[in-house]
């Protein structure tokens, strides 16, 4: 062997030797020893000196993983001086950046969470039919005359629905208050503030406003103008006739007189929700899986010291790796409400594979792999003769 190369072969000895010692991990003395008898050679050290040098060398290598002699010969050692400063600008900007992740992702999860339990509630009052309880009463009123005939069980029941309207209109009202509160209050309803001018995302009340402003509806007189009136089909006339006569029902009593239209802010909950569960938390629990790995990795003096690019390659990689989660998951339906269930699976496995994404490009690797493989073709068996 060439004297250059021998002279490379002992730098990368006593690379692995240094590193060893001090971590503890030299598996035997081979090592040290073979790199002193080819240090004390005259002649540069025979073909069986440097073979015993070759196997020694190797099996130290093995015996300091995870730390590679590429590592080491890249000045990636944990003991230089320079990679411990570099090593403590990182451990502090990590610091900073997963505390900083630690509470985006609470702040999000928990106003996802708020947006679930907003819909659920708010569909769980709706499924109960409140205006078809409404139509009820006053059908029992109306055309049934349950208070005309002063009986006790008709009296009690129409008082029962009265009462079950009223705590309807009660839970109706908060849910569509929880409702614009979640909508208002979204981590993001600054930007839209922003880009919207003084627009906030509001609940109206245009069936309550409608009411209002129209006092003189519900005055005989003008029911009997409308009723009476020749300029519509007579067909029409009566269905005037009877929403009249149902907005006046409703706020004679005062009973459900403000149900206002979520139609949007729930389309904007649930597009919400399926951007936080699909693409932003799972991007983020990968980015903080990426982050604590970092910071692992930073306090382990047995891992090579990673530069500042290497360390911002491996957290996005993670918050790519999140999103993949993502993109396989798809929310479950409850069966009781039209609203999907939000779990903390896909989160915990965006977070598992940004600590881990060598074990997801694997496998997408492995599965690139298996397609781009041409199939393994069965050998003809030529036919015999007799």
């Amino acid at each position: 062997m060439p004297r250059l190369e021998t002279e490379e072969l002992l730098k990368d000895a006593r690379l692995v030797v240094e590193y060893a010692v001090r971590v503890g991990k030299l598996p035997d003395e081979n090592l040290p020893k073979a790199v002193k008898d080819l240090e004390a050679s005259p002649t540069g050290g025979t073909a069986g000196e440097i073979a015993s040098l070759i196997t020694a060398l190797n099996n130290g290598v093995q015996a300091i993983a995870p730390m590679t002699l590429v590592e080491l010969r890249a000045g990636q050692s944990p003991f230089d001086p320079r990679n411990q400063r570099v090593t403590r600008r990182l451990q502090m900007c990590f610091c900073v950046v997963t505390i900083l992740l630690t509470v985006m992702v609470a702040s999000f999860t928990e106003y996802l969470h708020r947006e679930e339990t907003a819909l659920k509630a708010l569909q769980e009052i709706q499924d109960t039919h409140p205006l078809d309880k409404l139509y009820a009463l006053r059908k029992m009123v109306r055309f049934e005359k349950v208070l005309d005939q002063q009986t006790s069980i008709n009296y009690d029941q129409y008082h029962r629905s009265i009462r079950e309207l009223r705590e309807l209109q009660d839970k109706l009202s908060g849910g569509y208050e929880l409702l614009s509160k979640v909508a208002e209050n979204a981590p993001w309803s600054f930007a839209l503030r922003f880009f919207n001018g003084s627009e906030a995302y509001s609940v109206p009340s245009a069936l309550a406003k409608t009411i209002t402003s129209q006092s003189d509806e519900c005055d005989s007189e003008a029911q009997d103008s409308l009723g009476g009136s020749t300029k519509y089909p007579a067909w029409l006339q009566g269905v005037i006739a009877d929403l009249v006569e149902e907005i006046c029902f409703a706020r004679k009593t005062n009973l459900l007189l403000s149900l206002p239209r979520t139609s949007g802010p729930v389309y904007q909950i649930q597009t919400s929700m399926a951007a936080l569960s699909g693409w932003v938390l799972p991007f983020l629990y990968g980015l903080l899986g990426a982050s604590v790995f970092v910071m692992r990795d930073l306090l382990n003096p047995r891992t090579p010291t990673l530069g500042f690019f290497p360390t911002l390659l491996r957290v996005a990689l993670g918050g790519i790796a999140g999103i993949i989660i993502g993109w396989f998951w798809i929310p479950t339906v409850s069966k009781t409400a039209d609203v999907a269930s939000i779990t903390s699976v896909p989160f915990g496995l965006a977070f598992l594979t940004g600590f881990s994404i060598d074990v997801l490009f694997s496998l997408l690797d492995r599965l690139n792999k298996t397609i781009s493989e041409p199939p393994a073709t069965i050998p003809k068996v030529a036919a015999t003769t007799s």
